[in-house]
C-alpha cells in the first residue's frame, strides 16, 4: 500500500499549517484525518482555547475529556461568557445560565491554562465562580469584564480563587457596596496579588475604590505595568473626579517598580464639558507624587487641550525613553474623524506658549534618556477606516504638517502607526467565535464589546 506524503510531514510544517488555519474549523477537522501527526497538531489548535457560555457546556466538556484525556492538558485559555452567546448562535436547543452550573464542579482541573476571561453579565453566583475559577491552579492572567460584585468581601473571595496571577485586566467592573461585610477571609481565601506585574483598568466606574483597597491590603511586590484606559479615549467614557483617589493610590503602590504607565489626560464634568478644577487637581496630584525611577514608557490619550504637556511637566520620571500619544477615533465617519483629529492637533500644538522652547527641546531637557515619540491612531479593529488608505494618509500628513508648522522639532524621534482599539484584546483564538456580531438573527443586541488587538 502506498504511503501518503502527508503521513511523513515534519512536525514543524504541520504546526505551521495548523496555525494558519487556526480559525478554520472545517480545515482543521479535515487535517485531523490525514495522519496522526496532523491529527495531534490540529487538536492542539482546536482545543487550545475553551469557551463556556452555559451550564450545559460543563458536562459536555467533561464527557469529551473522559473520551480523550489528552484534551485536559492541551487547553491554554478559558473563557466564561453570558448565555447570550448561545442565544445569538442557537447552538443548543435549550440552555441554562452559567450561574446555575453544578457546585462542586464535575470537571478535572486544567493545569496548563494560563489565561482566563470572565465575561458573565448575568447575576454573579459567587459560590459557583469561586469553585470554577479554582479549576485553573496555574492561571497567570485574568480578565474580568462587565462584572458587578455585591460587596468588597465578595470581590476579595472571587480573586482569592485565582492563584498567583501576574496579569489582571478589569473592564467595566465594580462593587455595589464598599463595606467589608461577611466573615473574615480565612486561610486560602486571601487574594494572592503579590506576584501581580500588570494591572489594566478600563472604563473607570462609580465604585472603583475596591480595587485600591484590595491592592493596598494585599500589595503586589513588583507592579511593572499600570494602565488606566477607556475604550475610545477622552471623549467616550472619560475619567471623572471620583477616580482621582484611585489613580493616586495605585501610582503610589508602583512608584519604585513601574516601567510602563498609561494615563488618561482629561477630566469631564457631568455635562461632558472640560472640568478645569478636576484637571488642575490631577496635575497637582502628579506633582506631589515621588520620583518614578524605573519608568521608561509613558502612554497618554490626547484630548483637545494642553493637559498632556502639563502632565509631563508634573511627572518625575528621569529614565523615560518612550512617549506614546494615543488619538482615539471612531473609524466609521471619515469627515467627522478628520475634524476630531484637526481639533485635537490645533489645541495641543503649538506645544508651548513660548517661542523659544520646541516640543523636542522640552522632551529632551525634561527626560535626558528620551529617544522615541509615537502617535498612535486608535480605532476599532473592524472599522472601515482601516480600508480607507487615502483618508489615513491624509490624517498622517495633517499630523506631520501641524508638527512642522508649529516648530515641534520631533521628526527624528517620531512614528505614527495605526493601531487597533487600544484598551484591551480578546484571546488569540477568539476570532473563531465570531463575537463581533452586533445583532443576532432574532434582533437581540449583542453583549460583546468591540474587539481589539
Amino acid at each position: 500500500m502506498q504511503t501518503s506524503v502527508w503521513s511523513r510531514i515534519p512536525i514543524e510544517l504541520a504546526r505551521e499549517i495548523a496555525s494558519h488555519n487556526a480559525d478554520d474549523m472545517s480545515s482543521l477537522r479535515s487535517m485531523s484525518l490525514v495522519s496522526r501527526t496532523m491529527r495531534a497538531t490540529a487538536i492542539e489548535h482546536l482545543f487550545s482555547s475553551v469557551h463556556f457560555a452555559c451550564a450545559e457546556d460543563f458536562p459536555w466538556w467533561a464527557e469529551m475529556v473522559r473520551r480523550t484525556p489528552v484534551l485536559g492538558a492541551i487547553v491554554k485559555r478559558a473563557k466564561f461568557s453570558s448565555v447570550r452567546w448561545c442565544r445569538r448562535r442557537k447552538v443548543l436547543p435549550s440552555w441554562s445560565k452559567l450561574n446555575r452550573a453544578a457546585v462542586p464542579p464535575m470537571l478535572e482541573s486544567l493545569p496548563n491554562v494560563r489565561m482566563v476571561q470572565w465575561d458573565v453579565c448575568d447575576t454573579l453566583n459567587l459560590e459557583m465562580a469561586v469553585a470554577y475559577l479554582a479549576l485553573f491552579p496555574n492561571m497567570t492572567e485574568l480578565r474580568v469584564m462587565r462584572t458587578t460584585f455585591d460587596s468588597w468581601h465578595a470581590a476579595a473571595r472571587f480573586f482569592s480563587a485565582c492563584g498567583q496571577i501576574k496579569v489582571l485586566s478589569l473592564v467595566d467592573t465594580a462593587v455595589r457596596s464598599e463595606e467589608a461585610d461577611g466573615p473574615p477571609l480565612g486561610t486560602g481565601l486571601i487574594p494572592a496579588f503579590g506576584a501581580l506585574e500588570v494591572l489594566s483598568i478600563t472604563t473607570l466606574t462609580y465604585s472603583e475604590e475596591y480595587v485600591a483597597r484590595l491592592l493596598e491590603e494585599y500589595p503586589p511586590r513588583s507592579l511593572k505595568t499600570l494602565t488606566f484606559d477607556s475604550p475610545r479615549g477622552w471623549y467616550e467614557n472619560p475619567i471623572r473626579l471620583t477616580s482621582l483617589l484611585l489613580i493616586e493610590k495605585l501610582l503610589r503602590l508602583g512608584t519604585h517598580s513601574l516601567v510602563n504607565l498609561t494615563l488618561e489626560s482629561t477630566f469631564l464634568d457631568k455635562e461632558w464639558q472640560l472640568d478645569s478644577a478636576a484637571n488642575n487637581k490631577f496635575i497637582e496630584m502628579l506633582r506631589m507624587l515621588p520620583v518614578f525611577p524605573a519608568l521608561t514608557v509613558l502612554t497618554i490619550w490626547l484630548g483637545p487641550n494642553h493637559q498632556a504637556r502639563r502632565m509631563l511637566s508634573a511627572l518625575a520620571a528621569p529614565a523615560l525613553t518612550t512617549l506614546i500619544f494615543r488619538i482615539g477615533l471612531y473609524g466609521e465617519y471619515g469627515d467627522q474623524d478628520h475634524i476630531s483629529l484637526t481639533t485635537i492637533l490645533d489645541e495641543v500644538f503649538p506645544w508651548s506658549g513660548s517661542d523659544t522652547e520646541s516640543m523636542g527641546s522640552f522632551l529632551t531637557c525634561r527626560f535626558p534618556s528620551f529617544g522615541r515619540l509615537a502617535f498612535h491612531f486608535c480605532v476599532y479593529i473592524d472599522a472601515e477606516m482601516h480600508f480607507n488608505v487615502s483618508l489615513r494618509r491624509a490624517m498622517e500628513r495633517d499630523l506631520k504638517e501641524r508638527l512642522a508648522e508649529t516648530g515641534a522639532d520631533v521628526r527624528k524621534y517620531m512614528e505614527a502607526p495605526w493601531r487597533w482599539e487600544g484598551s484591551y484584546s480578546e484571546p488569540e483564538t477568539e476570532a473563531s467565535d465570531d463575537e463581533s456580531d452586533s445583532r443576532s438573527s432574532d434582533g437581540s443586541e449583542s453583549d460583546s464589546p468591540p474587539k481589539g488587538s
